[in-house]
């Protein structure tokens, strides 16, 4: 997923990784949450330069938003 990917909606089966990349600059790392919580968990996070990758998991069904700055999507968990 990337800030090109905002306001889409992205679907992952249950223990499903999926990674997102976003701009620093645009989209701080300390600012990315997804609400509700419990529904992924963070598993990694790389920073690269201006860029940052961050690797998450799916752990329980039903849906939350994933969001920084300039950022948002919605990840389904089923």
């Amino acid at each position: 997923i990337r800030e090109g990917d905002s306001e889409k909606v992205f679907t992952y089966a249950s223990a499903t990784e999926f990674s997102v990349r976003l701009d620093e600059r645009k989209n701080s790392y300390k600012d990315l949450h997804c609400s509700p919580t419990g529904v992924i968990e963070m598993i990694s996070h790389t920073p690269e330069a201006s860029y940052y990758t961050v690797v998450f998991q799916g752990v329980a069904p039903g849906t939350c938003r994933l969001e920084s700055n300039n950022f948002s999507a919605m990840i389904t968990i089923e």
